[in-house]
């Protein structure tokens, strides 16, 4: 019974520390799927998931042409309450890129979901629609861009589908998938845009091997190399690009080295790798901030299910950015799991902090191995992408 008592009487102390601060923290919505986008308007989905145990006053989308919208810039006012809502946004100018976020307000005050872009088309510009098989080798060029995917795309063996800088693809949900080559290479001056895209290998055999080349892109949602739920022949590239909330990477088995290099991952699930023979997978100077869960994953920025024979994932000269979050992870009951992680760059030094960052067999002995992470980088590396969050 005393405990008991203790037990009342700290939790009663511990609610009524509680502030409206508090209730904000809990307060949660969610940036949805940005969709239907026209010279002058979008269509934009939000989620509120908590509501701080204060009944909730408004919700909707907030937006501007300045980083961090708040509900003082234009907004929607979607009712009130937990759950999903669609909104359409209005009044917009065309050609002009914006920041939008979901908001919701009760009585404590107002939060935020995640910030995401939409960039509206240009009416001076008719829109090209894009979908079914193709069977010869195609060119996407500038002069018809933008495109918009109006059926899944489906590249055939022996034939390449190459994307010229500056060109931008809507994908509404839909597919890209290759069982020949993408080349989606872009310049420094003039990057290919991908706007909800799904970019994944199509159901090919060990002998047909499908060549995915992304370089000097912005992808925005939808997903590049999620799972299929069949065995894929390939390999994939991708540098120089900056990825927003996608899903997880999923390089399984490659048929010949990878290269993720000079890339910004913001708020995408992990790159899991699992590789055999003498592949290396090489994942190099990129920036990774706020990795995600998804169905499929843990959080965490790179994992590694298998390393056969002398097959490697090679990781070195990233930056880790966020320092809550699993950087590495070995997952467990996976004997030939291992990863080499030496030379990156941890926001820290303090290697309590990065061992916090690194789940392996210090963490779980069912994991293959330690992982070795020293020496580290005391700064980012010099070729990694400069990013300010």
């Amino acid at each position: 019974m005393k405990k008991l008592l203790v037990i009342f009487i700290g939790l009663s102390i511990l609610l009524a520390s509680c502030g409206p601060q508090d209730a904000i923290q809990i307060l949660k919505v969610v940036t949805g799927q940005i969709s239907n986008i026209t010279s002058i308007s979008a269509d934009c989905i939000g989620n509120v998931t908590g509501d701080g145990g204060v009944a909730i006053i408004a919700r909707g989308i907030c937006w501007s042409t300045s980083q961090n919208p708040t509900i003082s810039d234009s907004k929607t006012i979607n009712g009130a309450g937990l759950g999903t809502y669609t909104c359409t946004i209005t009044g917009l100018l065309p050609n002009t890129t914006y920041y939008i976020r979901a908001y919701v307000t009760n009585s404590k005050g107002t939060a935020y979901g995640i910030q995401k872009l939409l960039t509206t088309s240009d009416p001076g510009h008719t829109t090209t629609t894009l979908g079914g098989i193709i069977t010869e080798d195609t060119y996407l060029s500038i002069d018809n861009s933008p495109y918009t995917i109006t059926t899944d795309v489906q590249v055939a063996y022996n034939c390449t589908l190459t994307i010229e800088p500056g060109v931008i693809i809507n994908g509404n949900d839909k597919y890209i998938k290759i069982w020949g080559v993408l080349n989606a290479i872009g310049s420094q001056e003039e990057k290919i845009t991908f706007n909800n895209v799904k970019i994944a290998p199509g159901n090919n055999n060990n002998y047909e091997l499908f060549v995915i080349n992304i370089q000097y892109s912005i992808i925005n949602e939808g997903s590049v190399y999620y799972p299929t739920g069949h065995a894929i022949y390939g390999s994939i590239n991708i540098k120089d690009s900056e990825l927003s909330d996608i899903p997880f990477l999923y390089i399984w088995y490659p048929k010949a080295n990878c290269h993720i290099e000079r890339n910004i991952f913001k708020r995408c699930g992990g790159i899991n790798t699992g590789t055999d023979h003498e592949i290396k997978v090489y994942i190099r100077n990129n920036i990774f901030f706020q990795q995600q869960a998804s169905s499929y994953s843990n959080t965490f920025a790179i994992s590694n299910y298998a390393s056969y024979n002398s097959s490697q994932t090679i990781v070195e000269y990233n930056s880790f950015l966020s320092t809550d979050k699993y950087a590495i992870y070995l997952p467990t009951g996976y004997s030939d799991a291992n990863i080499i992680a030496t030379n990156n760059y941890w926001s820290t030094t303090d290697v309590n902090v990065i061992n916090t960052m690194i789940h392996d067999k210090n963490d779980d002995l069912g994991c293959a191995n330690y992982i070795e992470f020293r020496p580290i980088l005391t700064e980012p590396h010099p070729n990694t992408p400069v990013f300010n969050p």
